[in-house]
């Protein structure tokens, strides 16, 4: 047979099983070639090369709800031929990566940069986790379980930089750093936009800071102000930057009062309207910023204060000023007794306690110079060292004239060498050229000992110790290498290896390299040390150094580089050319700093006590609980732009409710919009805005939150019409449990077989005595759960209406309208009037018929085609007319039991042995029942026997605002200072569900003419699209009103007393 054809008939016959494998494909029109291909090349290759398959869909379902699991698209052995090969060339390029392949995706289909990402996106997230207190492997398990449970986000982010907003489920936020449901429209659009910058999708991260800085999200805005001011992703326009900057800063934002200051004390370029220098306005907002402890702000300040310094002359000072200044009367203002260079040292000096690298170094020019202190060179060294830790080449640069000259220090030309050498291979070009200065004058420094050795070996001995380490082997005869120097660096090619270098004087090189090989020999690394010449007559190594010097336009390095090559020979300055391109390899120049100021917090107080609190004037008054006046009176103010201290303001109120506090300057704050409560309704949607208390009792801070329920009652307890009663307990801790059998003495079992024989009157009855039973068992526990909060009912899976009427609930609106809505996460509870039946309901998993006739389901149509179809993921309800009989079992996903809400105080308590809260007293009777605990045995027996099992909790508030549609609070609530006070009658039940209005509030306001307060509505956003949805615009409003939450805290000084 000619090759030819026997090519063609071995394509034939593997195209036939080919064939056959697509035919046993479900759904293959519906599935892209590529991705099809990706999947069938996967399964091949697990075939011949097993490997266990990570499971990525991590993310947690909601309760009711079953999300759906990856299954093959095969169903039979794969069969391999020779079109495999087309099918592999189809699977080659990187598609979009799924849950089900993203590790083999990220092997072997994405490229150098979507790797790239994968790293820096982990990293990032490790970080953020860290920061928060999680070791480092907890960290990076978080890491990636967020990653993958947020992947309509990351797996986009990583293959084209771009999140995919639409793909995002209905109980997922924008947010990329947190799992929570509760989104936070400005919060979530800043993190976003933050994580799509870090991957440099600058366009995209501009749009989500846009739309967050329109809410006055200062984060946001200050980040926007910064690409304007670098021109990604937006035209650079310093006039842009300089404005969001200042909304930023008006709001109290430290970085961006750092940026605004620089800005304004060197001026920016480019666009169309550069900012011209203003000193003042710069000395203005970085006070404002150091203030707030951003560190460079201090050494921004020394800067300002020193430019100053330089242009002071007689002519510039009045004569008052001049007498105040010539302290010693000799009609001269001398550099010591320049006001602005002392001021600068002063501000470089409290930089320079903060370790910032670039306020070191100035403090050792000061001193070495006489500006605002006198001469001082060992000073100079001292700070100049400290400085010489960060990537500053000017600090060994000076350094090592130091040590050439012996100013200051004991001459060591051997440790002058090698900071002249490490600022040179920071590029630094006058050390370049005055090491080549020390190859022409044959000017010998020392003796280089180098020697390649592992990792570990480097971390275990550090560069500062190993030259203590060699004379601690003898000290009395090793003390001679005192004046030597260790040096490590990277350049060996093994990464598992660092070359470590030691600088030593001639005297003592050949005793030096005997210690250092005991050294060795003793950490067992047998590696061959090299020895060099520090400085000698070699006009090649000067050319070679000139030469780097030269390519920087150093005009010393250019006349002496063309001196050197004109005696040179033609293969000589070939030769030095090499040595330059080989010292430029092992070059490591400083990475330029970003214009953004470091903000480090500096602890001189500790927090005894906190609560929420809200700006009610855009000048810094805030209102907040009075309870937190009994716990001192040292108040911070915390935003999410950083603390500022506040006073508290003296007003009379017969509530005993609200505390004024204020914070002092000239700020610009958001403002909570307050409006009278009388436009409410009942069942009017409402959200709660606070702070929560925090997971555990010594666990993280308190964490902003919000919550969402409707208007219950016009008036509070005992028709109060001071107060709203909320339709759930959200103030409060709430804890949501499963059980299996009721507390009845049938032991009757809780789901839905159960439910559908009795009726709604008997499962009432069963609910009645199983709270009434809990309540007993609580009673005995603790005096503060006698007024628990405990409800059973449902929690809804989807939305659902009720037809009050009929007593039935609906899948879909009736045809009257008459039924009510009730939505997604609503708590349903029995109460024989508005609701009376309780809402079992299903989804289905396969396609079903239900014969009204007959009533029973059918998995294929009837012959009279009388059944109506349901589809897969539709739901369905049970009523007394069209549906009466459970669908099979095998064919639904939602089994609804009943479950258990406790709701009760947020307080701490101890139970004689150890603090605890109150809800974890519940928790422990519930699920880990104590002999002997609970009178009753019979009661203990049936605690045990119902297996309760906690599902999910959240969190009490701390004080509160009650926030309607328009984004306008119509209520707060704030802890009470008192042990009865008009939000608690007698007992803590009114703590869940009762709020006071806003009406006494405003009266509040109105008696402290300070505040000023008006009512105003929110602004709506400007140059928004017309077709803009009502529910982004409720966003917009609510993030608006979160704005103007802060967290009060309660100070005290340290031990030892405040600093």
């Amino acid at each position: 047979m000619k090759p030819q054809l026997r090519i063609v008939v071995m394509l034939c016959l593997g195209l036939i099983p080919q064939v056959q494998l697509f035919s046993a494909q479900k759904n293959v029109p519906q599935s892209s070639g590529r991705q099809w291909a990706s999947e069938w090349l996967l399964k091949t290759r697990a075939k011949y090369n097993p490997v266990l398959p990570v499971n990525l869909a991590t993310t947690l379902p909601k309760r009711g709800q079953n999300l759906p699991v990856p299954t093959s698209q095969f169903e039979k052995p794969l069969i391999t031929g020779p079109f495999a090969l087309l099918v592999n060339l189809a699977a080659a390029a990187p598609g979009l990566p799924t849950p089900s392949n993203f590790s083999y995706w990220l092997k072997y289909e994405a490229d150098d940069d979507m790797r790239k990402r994968y790293d820096k996106i982990i990293g990032d997230l490790k970080n953020y986790y860290i920061g928060r207190g999680h070791t480092e492997i907890n960290a990076k398990q978080l890491a990636e379980r967020l990653f993958h449970a947020k992947s309509e986000i990351y797996y986009p982010l990583v293959h084209h930089q771009s999140p995919n907003l639409d793909g995002l489920k209905p109980n997922q936020t924008r947010n990329p750093y947190s799992l929570s449901t509760i989104s936070n429209t400005a919060s979530d659009n800043y993190n976003l936009g933050l994580m799509c910058q870090k991957v440099r999708n600058y366009e995209q991260a501009a749009q989500l800071y846009l739309q967050a800085a329109k809410t006055g999200h200062a984060r946001a805005q200050a980040s926007l102000a910064y690409l304007y001011e670098i021109g990604e992703g937006v035209p650079q326009s310093p006039s842009q930057a300089v404005s969001y900057y200042t909304r930023a800063a008006r709001q109290g934002h430290a970085i961006a009062q750092y940026n605004l200051g620089r800005i304004y004390q060197n001026g920016l370029s480019g666009g169309e309207k550069p900012i011209a220098p203003n000193s003042k306005q710069a000395e203005f907002y970085l006070q404002r910023a150091a203030a707030q402890g951003v560190v460079s702000a201090y050494h921004q300040l020394g800067i300002l204060y020193y430019n100053f310094g330089l242009q002071i002359n007689a002519k510039s000072l009045t004569e008052t000023e001049f007498q105040e200044w010539d302290t010693n009367g000799d009609k001269v203002i001398s550099a010591q007794e320049n006001r602005y260079l002392r001021d600068a040292h002063d501000h470089f000096l409290l930089a320079a306690r903060r370790n910032y690298g670039p306020a070191l170094h100035a403090l050792g020019i000061m001193y070495l110079q006489g500006q605002g202190v006198p001469v001082d060179p060992s000073k100079a060294k001292f700070w100049l060292q400290q400085a010489a830790s960060y990537p500053q080449p000017d600090s060994h640069y000076n350094l090592a004239q130091l040590y050439e000259s012996g100013r200051g220090t004991k001459q060591n030309l051997a440790r002058a060498f090698m900071h002249y050498q490490i600022a040179a291979r920071m590029g630094h070009a006058p050390s370049q050229y005055n090491i080549g200065l020390f190859y022409y004058q044959d000017r010998k420094a020392g003796t280089l000992i180098s020697i390649d050795v592992p990792e570990e070996f480097a971390q275990k001995h550090p560069e500062s110790g190993i030259i203590e380490e060699m004379i601690s082997l003898n000290p009395q005869k090793n003390s001679v290498l005192s004046d030597a120097s260790a040096l490590y660096r990277k350049s060996n090619p093994d990464p598992s290896f660092r070359t470590l270098d030691i600088y030593v004087g001639d005297t003592h090189a050949n005793f030096a390299l005997q210690v250092l090989r005991d050294l060795m020999v003793k950490q067992s690394v047998f590696n061959k040390p090299k020895i060099s010449t520090l400085g000698e007559d070699d006009p090649v190594q000067a050319s070679a150094w000139w030469a780097l010097a030269a390519e920087q336009k150093q005009p010393a390095a250019q006349q002496a580089l063309a001196l050197v090559n004109s005696v040179l020979t033609p293969e000589q300055i070939h030769f030095a050319r090499a040595i330059a391109q080989a010292e430029k390899k092992l070059m490591d120049l400083p990475s330029p700093q970003i214009p953004v100021g470091k903000e480090q917090k500096i602890e001189t107080s500790r927090v005894v006590d906190w609560g929420t609190g809200f700006f009610v004037s855009r000048d810094g008054y805030v209102v907040t609980g009075k309870h937190l006046a009994q716990s001192g009176n040292r108040f911070q103010i915390t935003t999410e732009n950083g603390s500022f201290p506040a006073r508290a303001v003296p007003a009379s109120s017969d509530l005993n409710q609200y505390l004024l506090l204020k914070i002092e300057g000239d700020y610009d704050f958001p403002v909570l919009s307050i409006s009278s409560s009388h436009s409410t309704r009942l069942r009017d949607p409402v959200k709660v805005l606070g702070y929560q208390m925090a997971e555990s009792n010594s666990g993280p801070q308190p964490i902003p939150a919000r919550a969402t329920t409707l208007i219950r009652g016009i008036l509070g307890a005992q028709a109060d019409p001071r107060f709203f009663t909320l339709n759930t307990p959200v103030l409060g801790d709430q804890f949501i449990f499963q059980f299996e059998k009721y507390l009845d003495d049938d032991k009757t079992k809780n789901n839905a077989t159960v439910a559908i024989k009795n009726n709604e009157l008997k499962l009432s009855k069963l609910r009645s005595i199983t709270r009434e039973r809990l309540l007993q068992a609580f009673r005995t526990a603790h005096p503060l759960l006698s007024a628990v909060d405990v409800k059973i009912g449902y929690e809804l899976a989807t939305d659902l209406w009720y037809d009050k009427i009929n007593h039935k609930w609906l899948t879909k609106p009736d045809n009257q309208n008459r039924a009510k809505k009730y939505t997604v996460g609503s708590w349903i509870a029995l109460d024989n009037n508005s609701i009376q039946r309780s809402p079992h309901v299903y989804k289905i998993r396969k396609d079903l018929w239900y014969d009204s006739i007959n009533h029973k389901w059918l998995t294929e149509p009837d012959n009279q085609n009388r059944a109506q179809k349901y589809t897969a993921e539709s739901w369905v309800t049970l009523d007394s007319e069209s549906i009466q009989q459970l669908p099979p079992e095998e064919y639904i996903s939602e089994y609804h039991q009943a479950l258990l809400r406790v709701a009760v105080l947020p307080a701490i308590v101890s139970d004689g042995k150890k603090f605890k809260r109150l809800y974890q007293i519940i928790e422990d009777k519930l699920t880990r029942p104590a002999i002997g605990k609970i009178p009753s045995p019979k009661l203990e027996r049936f605690i045990i026997d119902a297996k309760f099992k906690g599902i999910d909790r959240s969190n009490g508030f701390r004080g509160a605002a009650l926030v309607n549609s328009q984004g306008q609070a119509i209520g707060l609530y704030f802890p009470s200072s008192q042990n009865r006070s008009p939000d608690v009658f007698q007992n803590f039940s009114s703590y869940h569900r009762y709020i006071l209005k806003s009406d006494h509030l405003l009266s509040y306001l109105n008696r402290v003419p300070e505040v000023n307060y008006q009512t105003k509505k929110y602004e709506t956003p400007q140059n928004e699209p017309s077709d803009s949805s009502s529910q982004n615009l409720k966003a917009y409003l609510l993030a608006k009103a979160q704005a103007s939450m802060v967290l009060v805290e309660v100070m005290v000084a340290p031990e030892g007393g405040a600093q």
